[in-house]
């Protein structure tokens, strides 16, 4: 009675244990489990019929002696047929007739075709006589080609300077005498004209147009320009840029360009990076910082201007 109350105890005790691990998975699961797949529960076992249990395992014993018997009786019997062959012994008569058949001989080769007859050669056809050619036409009665025309001739090089047949020699003084007139056309004459021959040239008869009056300057020029002044903003007071901790343990270093748009306050209308470093956090570090810079307005002629300003950010370890 104690073993069958210890052995009740225990199956009570898994049975608990089953239903407490079915509760917990149950609980983890978020959708609800379909019947189907509950009645599959491996922890959910009902009572075993122990009759149906025995009734199975008796029919498995049955069969497996069944089969071990028909291996059993194959065998023996394989063994018996081996043994009565074996007493019989060979059979008398061990003769063994062998006829020899000759092979017919083969059949001689057939002839050879003989070859056709060429075709007998064609009569070329006789060629027509060739027509004698003309005579060559006498050279009395071949027209004379007309002579090439001539190319057209270059006009003169006109030369405008001194010429050999304007110098003379002797008389008073020496040196050359020079012809005078007018010599715009190119050419000079040969011998001088007399001076009292010669005529003015015609003048323009449009005056040229008087030169502008001079004006009072409104302005003072800036230094080595025409322009008007010019004062650039000045930075008022630097702002540090915010150095990322992730590359500064690696020992990144780097320089960022930043271009700002100043209103004319001098405060920092828009910013953004033209040369930028390959690190994003430097860029980022160095646009935030360029929007927090204050400067100096701009100012033209003394009045405050918009201004674009460009500048560098540094990122230095030794800062």
């Amino acid at each position: 009675m104690g073993a069958a109350a210890s052995r009740k105890a225990w199956r009570q005790e898994r049975l608990e244990e089953r239903a407490k691990r079915r509760a917990q998975a149950t609980a983890r699961v978020h959708q609800p489990i379909p019947e189907d797949l509950r009645r599959s529960d491996p922890l959910r076992h009902p009572g075993r019929n122990k009759t149906l249990e025995l009734l199975q395992l008796g029919i498995f014993l049955v069969v497996a002696v069944g089969l071990h018997v028909g291996i059993l009786a194959v065998f023996f019997g394989a063994g018996s047929v081996v043994a009565a062959m074996e007493k019989k012994g060979p059979p008398k008569d061990n003769k063994i007739e062998v006829t020899m058949v000759t092979p017919p001989p083969p059949p001689p080769p057939p002839e050879p075709e003989p070859p056709p007859p060429e075709p007998e050669p064609e009569a070329k056809p006789k060629e027509a006589p060739k027509a004698k050619a003309p005579p060559p036409p006498d050279p009395i009665d071949v027209p004379k080609e007309p002579p090439p025309p001539e190319p057209p001739k270059a006009p003169p090089r006109r030369i405008v300077g001194l010429s050999l047949e304007s110098t003379v020699g002797g008389g008073e003084g020496g040196g050359p005498s020079f012809a005078v007139g007018n010599t715009r056309m190119g050419n000079t004459e040969k011998v001088a004209a007399d001076a009292k021959q010669v005529t003015e040239l015609p003048k323009d008869p449009t005056p040229p147009p008087p030169p502008p009056p001079n004006r009072v300057a409104s302005r003072v020029p800036s230094k080595g320009t025409d322009g008007p002044a010019l004062v650039k903003p000045k930075r008022k007071s630097p702002v540090k840029p915010g150095y990322p901790e992730t590359l500064k343990a690696q020992g990144l270093e780097a320089d960022v360009t930043v271009e700002v748009v100043l209103d004319t306050r001098g405060k920092v209308k828009t910013a953004r990076v033209i040369a930028p470093s390959p690190y994003p956090e430097f860029n980022e570090a160095a646009l935030a910082s360029a929007k927090t810079e204050e400067f100096s307005p701009a100012e033209r002629d003394g009045q405050p201007i918009e201004f674009t300003l460009t500048f560098t950010v540094r990122f230095r370890l030794t800062d």
